[in-house]
């Protein structure tokens, strides 16, 4: 096939003659009709066995090779319909009517041009020479070969151009089609990426951390026991209790997609209090907290954002800093809100950590889908500071 072709399966001549290919046997049966008839007629047998002839050949092998393109088939066909075609004309001018049906098959069988023009070349031909035997004037029959010739030639060029540019736009649509497809699939995917990188950041920033306290407390309840120190045993055991508690409406707020507990019972600034009293009565750390400026409602999601930072960095203080002091100072400025936790513990070389820590990683992810601020300033022994801002 040339390169220009249409891809297999979305041929233009091949998509228009299944479109129409009840008007083409109709059509060509009915002038294959008009040009037996007259012969029929007069008792010229020759003539009627011919058209017969091709009627079935069209039957067994013109329709086939149309309907699939097959140039082979189609080389039988066109044999046999040109060789019926020049004894017809020749015993009788009704024999010319073929020439209606034989230049279009001829222009839908082939693919290429010259083999086209080629055979509708010489099907005019064969038409002069009838011309020119029928009537004794050779003069007359070379100029209507030489006028049906241009003439089916051009109108074959043009529907030929139609047809092929509208297998090029039927392509062109179904891979933009096949690209729309392939797009919604990349942003459903990508959905789902984002959707369970979210979910596991919602899951580090509560239910772990909630674990955590867990199990630091149980242990602290198990050496109370141990020591006989039962007051303070039934003091963990009571936080054990009220951590499990929040974890669990942490758990369902995650699957019905709400905003977290703390936020739903109260404003950030009341919410950021709790979180730091638990944690001071958890690990038995001095810590401060103070709201800097005149607090104000925040967007939802930077609500969310500031209380996850609050929960990380405290839960890294607990795990990491052995910490004997931090201060909490949610600040509202005029154009922005932050969060700063400090402690004085060990501190951490920050350029070695850049990229560990699944905290502090989810941390940025969040800030970053509100437009968000992160830095975190340290050094071995110098304490660490986390400043969030929204």
């Amino acid at each position: 096939m040339p390169a220009d072709a249409s891809p297999v399966g979305t041929d233009p001549v091949s998509d228009f003659w299944e479109r129409s290919r009840v008007g083409w046997h109709v059509t060509m049966y009915g002038v294959l009709a008009v040009a037996c008839l007259p012969p029929a007629v007069t008792g010229d047998v020759v003539s009627v066995v011919a058209g017969a002839v091709l009627g079935v050949v069209y039957a067994a092998v013109g329709i086939p090779a149309l309907a699939r393109r097959d140039e082979r088939l189609g080389a039988v066909y066109v044999t046999v319909a040109y060789a019926v075609f020049a004894v017809l004309a020749l015993r009788d001018s009704s024999g010319f009517s073929l020439l209606f049906v034989l230049y279009p098959q001829t222009f839908a069988l082939f693919d290429r041009r010259p083999v086209t023009l080629g055979l509708a070349g010489l099907l005019s031909v064969l038409m002069g020479v009838a011309v020119g035997i029928t009537a004794g004037d050779w003069g007359t029959g070379t100029l209507t070969a030489l006028v049906n010739f241009g003439v089916a030639a051009l109108l074959g060029l043009w529907i030929d151009g139609v047809l092929r540019e509208s297998g090029k736009r039927a392509v062109l649509l179904a891979q933009l089609e096949s690209t729309r497809s392939e797009l919604a699939d990349a942003h459903r995917r990508e959905g789902v990426l984002a959707e369970r990188e979210r979910l596991s950041q919602e899951i580090h920033d509560t239910l772990a951390q909630g674990f955590t306290s867990v199990v630091m407390l149980s242990r602290v309840a198990s050496r109370a026991l141990v020591t006989g120190d039962t007051a303070l045993a039934a003091d963990r055991l009571a936080a054990v209790e009220t951590v499990a508690r929040e974890n669990l409406a942490e758990a369902r707020a995650l699957v019905a997609a709400l905003a977290p507990p703390p936020l739903q019972e109260s404003p950030l600034p009341e919410a950021l209090d709790r979180i730091v009293d638990r944690f001071r009565h958890e690990c038995e750390i001095e810590t401060s907290y103070a709201v800097v400026g005149d607090a104000r409602p925040l967007p939802p999601h930077a609500e969310v954002v500031l209380l996850r930072a609050a929960q990380e960095a405290l839960a890294n203080v607990r795990r990491h800093s052995a910490a004997r002091a931090v201060q909490v100072r949610l600040c509202f400025d005029a154009g922005s809100t932050s969060l700063e936790v400090r402690d004085d513990g060990q501190g951490f070389d920050t350029s070695a950590c850049t990229a560990q820590g699944f905290g502090l990683r989810g941390m940025q992810a969040r800030l970053d889908e509100v437009g968000g601020r992160l830095a975190v300033d340290s050094a071995d022994g110098a304490g660490t500071r986390v400043l969030v801002e929204v």
